[in-house]
């Protein structure tokens, strides 16, 4: 193989890297508006028959080369209804969601792999005959996905992923005074799906 290409060759492969990290943003710094369509899973949720919610999430990410990692926070609202009594319940959290960019040959599209670490805290109105229990639970939720990022112009780019989290919210205390309510939160899967704005902040 010629001197030439093979510097042809490295020079592609440079550029498809480069495409990959910059598609996810140019900019150095960037803020991303997603909104969330949650759906949860297990005993956590099946007891109260809760499942699918909508809400949104903002994060601000650091994105240094290929690698990249926002944190943010996370907000779900969900309820069901039985036999003439309502369940209610909101998800909120802090986030930590690494992520990295898979180098293709595209300066447009970036697919990116994401983990996820998110400290959980359900709100939730469990309602009986004649009275409505207030209560609260906390719990750590792990998990991964994954979307791609498609850029809009140098600054705004479109995204949409996907992940699933596990997480194990332990027992429910009462939201009013904090006792424990001898109730059992379980643990739970969510499946989310999110598709939202990433703009970036000053120059490359």
């Amino acid at each position: 193989m010629s001197v030439r290409r093979r510097a042809a060759g490295l020079l592609c492969g440079t550029l498809a890297i480069g495409s990959a990290a910059s598609a996810q943003s140019r900019q150095f710094f960037s803020v991303q508006a997603s909104g969330l369509l949650a759906s949860l899973h297990g005993n956590a949720f099946d007891l109260l028959r809760i499942g699918t919610g909508l809400g949104g999430e903002f994060q601000v990410r650091v994105n240094p080369s290929r690698f990249s990692v926002g944190a943010g926070f996370q907000l779900t609202k969900h309820s069901s209804s039985s036999q003439g009594l309502t369940n209610k319940m909101t998800l909120t959290g802090f986030f930590l969601e690494p992520r990295y960019a898979i180098p293709i040959a595209s300066r447009v599209v970036a697919p990116y792999l994401a983990g996820r670490l998110a400290f959980l805290k359900q709100k939730t109105d469990l309602q009986d005959i004649g009275t409505t229990f207030k209560v609260k639970a906390n719990a750590v939720a792990f998990g991964g996905g994954g979307g791609f990022v498609a850029r809009l112009s140098n600054s705004i780019g479109f995204d949409l992923g996907v992940a699933l989290t596990s997480s194990d919210f332990g027992k429910f205390s009462y939201r009013d005074s904090g006792a424990d309510s001898g109730l059992d939160a379980g643990s739970g899967l969510t499946y989310v799906v999110k598709a939202g704005l990433n703009i970036g902040l000053g120059k490359r």
